[in-house]
């Protein structure tokens, strides 16, 4: 009982919990079982059921990877969501995961934010126009992401 205090906050609610990568860890990195899929099916109707589990199969199948970025972990109905969201789906082998941004480079991009939509895919260019932190943050943050762009 005296490690569920780390678990649990005085609320009775699981804490919180992100890695060392900025990986947002629903239900303590599944050390707690809020939910089964018993219970995500009763309560849907059976073709809706059916339609998300068609859509899981081939996810699986394909061994896809479903990465959620976001700047904060919790707060809102979408945290909200996307908590509920990957429990679901970790509990039927989906590979997904959900970071959030580093802190200073959510804020100084905050300030960016023209700069946002060719961000990852212009990277080398905008460093002229980024301070120099960002955009090695970024790159630590996400290299495959930032990787050059080659013309064909």
């Amino acid at each position: 009982m005296k490690g569920s205090s780390r678990i649990f906050a005085p609320t009775k609610q699981p804490r919180l919990a992100i890695s060392y990568r900025n990986e947002v860890e629903p239900d303590y990195g599944g050390m707690i079982q809020l939910t089964t899929v018993d219970d995500y099916k009763r309560s849907v109707r059976e073709p809706t059921w059916r339609a998300v589990q068609k859509f899981i199969k081939e996810s699986v199948d394909r061994k896809l990877r479903i990465a959620f970025f976001s700047a904060t972990p919790q707060g809102g109905g979408v945290a909200l969501m996307r908590h509920a969201l990957l429990r679901f789906l970790q509990m039927q082998g989906v590979n997904v995961e959900w970071f959030v941004v580093p802190l200073d480079v959510a804020v100084r991009l905050s300030f960016a934010n023209e700069f946002v939509p060719g961000l990852f895919r212009n990277l080398d260019q905008m460093s002229s126009v980024l301070p120099r932190q960002i955009t090695t943050s970024c790159k630590v943050w996400s290299p495959r992401r930032c990787e050059p762009q080659t013309s064909n």
